[in-house]
């Protein structure tokens, strides 16, 4: 969304003309002086937060410093203390706006469109928003979850509210599905899991379960599979279980 490059040559200029260092400016928007050297290298660009501040000291407008018209609406209707306005912002918008805003911010946004929430929206936006907050937006989707986004929340969840969604596909998870939630659940969770699993797990799975079980659930699992099919490892293994 946004040209990085282009903001960092105008928070330079405009910095430049006001006659301030780098050190300069970073003690009047308090951040380190090393945030404004990113900021003029184009490797980063201030918080959404910043930006009023900085155009302020700057004495330059908003859309000034942002280039173009569009990015200057998105970033006012964020801005903007007006509700209605801030809900105005597409979802799509605020997923490009994420990284930039803090993660209470995105959790305001993203109530002032819940219609538009659902579990992609939450997927793409878990890694910026805090656990207490992803907790209570996934428990609005509990019905809703599918397989694949519960793994790709997990590691963004808490353990309290990964339980919770995983109760709701005790009885539908596929091998894949355990097998992706594993690294993320206790071992009686996992079991849990593994007591409501009707298919034959292959060898492969075995191996990719058996660092997250302990010694009676992984016998567990062997004699269950022993009892439907013969099970035979894989020769390279060379391993007792």
């Amino acid at each position: 969304m946004f040209d990085m490059m282009k903001i960092a040559k105008n928070i330079k200029e405009a910095r430049i003309a006001q006659n301030m260092t780098q050190m300069n400016l970073a003690d009047a928007i308090e951040v380190s002086c090393q945030a404004v050297s990113n900021w003029e290298r184009g490797n980063s660009m201030p918080d959404i937060a910043k930006l009023e501040p900085l155009c302020r000291i700057l004495q330059i407008s908003l859309d000034q410093l942002l280039g173009t018209e569009k990015e200057y609406e998105t970033v006012t209707k964020i801005i903007s203390a007006d509700e209605r306005s801030a809900a105005a912002l597409t979802i799509e918008g605020l997923k490009e706006l994420a990284p930039y805003l803090p993660p209470r911010e995105i959790k305001k946004l993203l109530n002032l469109n819940e219609k538009s929430l659902d579990c992609s929206v939450l997927t793409s936006l878990a890694p910026f928003l805090n656990q207490e907050d992803l907790d209570e937006l996934t428990s609005r989707l509990e019905g809703e979850m599918s397989s694949e986004a519960l793994i790709s929340l997990a590691p963004f969840l808490s353990r309290t509210g990964l339980n919770k969604l995983t109760l709701h596909v005790t009885e539908t998870a596929s091998m894949e599905t355990i097998i992706g939630l594993a690294p993320f659940l206790s071992e009686d969770e996992i079991d849990n899991l593994l007591q409501h699993y009707t298919g034959v797990p292959q060898w492969e799975h075995i191996m990719s379960l058996a660092p997250f079980l302990g010694r009676d659930s992984l016998h567990s699992l062997l004699t269950k599979t022993r009892d439907k099919e013969s099970i035979t490892p894989p020769q390279a293994a060379g391993h007792e279980i």
